[in-house]
């Protein structure tokens, strides 16, 4: 029964394993968190950047609209974004990290080298923080979750997890990323939205490398001490009920462990 239940546990992982591209983890409502020209940070004027598809609307200065690309292949990541009023393409590179996306650019066009913008630099960069999902809904930080879980409940696929099997197993969240210590050592980004009913959660894979921008889509609840999870696999449906049910790739249940 032990090696069917790691079995369970080891295959559920994979189901996950094909990772989303950068410009699915864009997509959404951004607002800047600091500007920096040359060296020097300008006061925020708190642009607002939203990301539809291909194509974004910008709140700088005026509203405009075009479309944007992303190559993560090249090395520094490669971005444009072109603006069919005026005619003109703004290119450069980027970071994309859970909830902070960062763009740089140069005043002559070409290239930037790293993302940054120091005193005596031609280097123009913007940072952004994630304020929205896809459709506008606000996302909230999981700084209420901030802490260690003991998990004492889990079921994989409709079936129970022997609780012999959990016994060590715990998530440690820490505004907003997470740590899990089950048959392995996994780290990402959560997100929760509590605007939603139930309240949606979502788990993207940072490490290990192979599962690296993997997302989980699920559900939530937080009752005091006690947090519950329902969450499917990378590209399936978010569940709509708490089980443990067939339908939800992992239940999963949660007690605070107290300092």
């Amino acid at each position: 029964m032990r090696k069917l239940t790691l079995a369970i546990l080891m295959a559920a992982p994979l189901l996950a394993a094909r990772p989303i591209d950068d410009l699915e983890r864009l997509q959404g409502q951004w607002k800047t968190v600091k500007t920096v020209t040359f060296g020097r940070e300008l006061a925020d004027r708190s642009v607002v950047l939203h990301v539809e598809g291909n194509r974004f609307t910008s709140t700088e200065t005026s509203i405009s609209t075009g479309t944007i690309t992303l190559d993560p292949k090249r090395e520094p990541k490669v971005f444009e974004m072109t603006r069919p009023s005026g005619n003109r393409t703004e290119r450069g590179i980027y970071t994309l990290d859970g909830e902070t996306f960062r763009q740089c650019t140069q005043v002559d066009g070409t290239l930037p080298t790293e993302v940054s913008s120091v005193v005596g630099s031609q280097r123009f960069l913007r940072e952004w923080r994630r304020v929205g999902r896809p459709g506008g809904d606000v996302t909230r930080r999981a700084d209420d979750l901030d802490g260690t879980w003991e998990n004492v409940a889990w079921t994989a696929n409709g079936k129970p997890i022997d609780k012999e099997v959990l016994r060590g197993f715990r998530l440690t969240v820490t505004q907003g990323r997470y740590t899990a210590e089950n048959l392995s050592i996994q780290k990402g980004v959560i997100r929760l939205d509590s605007s939603k009913t139930p309240g949606q959660i979502d788990f993207e894979v940072s490490e290990p490398r192979m599962a690296k921008g993997t997302v989980w889509p699920g559900i939530y609840r937080l009752e005091g001490d006690t947090f519950t999870e329902d969450v499917n696999g990378n590209k399936m449906a978010r569940p709509t009920e708490f089980g443990p049910s067939p339908k939800s790739l992992t239940h999963r249940v949660y007690e605070r462990v107290k300092p």
